[in-house]
Parts: C-alpha cells; sequence; structure tokens
C-alpha cells in the first residue's frame, strides 16, 4: 500500500462527512471506504486479540498469545488504544476503557516513577 493512501485512509477513519472533500488524485469514495474498513479490521484484530489474551498486562505476545508487563504492568496497550477508539466513534469500549483504567490504575504513582527515571539519566 503505497504511503499517501494510507495516510489518506488514517485521516478519514472517524467520518463519512469528509471523504468527498478530502479524497487526494487517483483515489476514489469507494476505495477510500473500502481502505477505512480494512484499517478498522486491522485494529479491532489487533484490539480484541489484546483484550482476550493479555489484558490487563502491558502488550500482547504474539506467537504465545500471552501477556507481558515489560513497561511497567499499566496496561499500556488499553491506554495507547483510547485515541483510536475515540477515533472509531467506538463509545462503548472508550468509556468501559476509561472506567477500568479510573478504577485500576493511579497516575501519580507513575509521575513519580518517571520522575525517578529521569533524575536518574540526569
Amino acid at each position: 500500500m503505497e504511503a499517501p493512501k494510507l495516510l489518506l485512509l488514517i485521516l478519514l477513519i472517524p467520518c463519512d462527512l469528509f471523504i468527498g472533500k478530502s479524497l487526494g488524485d487517483g483515489v476514489t469514495h469507494e476505495e477510500a471506504k473500502e481502505l477505512r474498513d480494512e484499517v478498522r479490521e486491522m485494529f479491532y484484530h489487533a484490539f480484541n486479540g489484546y483484550m482476550n489474551h493479555a489484558f490487563p498486562r502491558d502488550e500482547l505476545r504474539p506467537l504465545s498469545c500471552g501477556g507481558e508487563d515489560t513497561l511497567g504492568g499499566y496496561a499500556l496497550t488499553l491506554i495507547d488504544s483510547l485515541d483510536t477508539l475515540a477515533l472509531l466513534g467506538d463509545r462503548e469500549r472508550f468509556t468501559a476503557s476509561v472506567e477500568w483504567i479510573g478504577k485500576n490504575l493511579r497516575f501519580d504513582i507513575i509521575i513519580k516513577l518517571l520522575k525517578l527515571d529521569l533524575e536518574a539519566v540526569i
């Protein structure tokens, strides 16, 4: 897939309203919809795999289909997915994710740990 088409696809995910106005040369309205749907499918394949096999760990190990806490055990894949869930308009999963994060994570501790890490480097 050419980089301009992929970039266009990413920009078109949130809303059909701008497809006609945003299309570049060589990408038809139907192609843009197909590309958007393909990205949506790929995201949900990865997100559902993480949620089914690795949540609440940081990330999914693709070969073993297990979870791993490589970055502190803060469900970082879930946190990283929030913006995409919002762009896709998936209010149900976005809300459930935010609620889980609010109940289970303490960011004041994370900020203190980051501060200590930065102080150690400096």
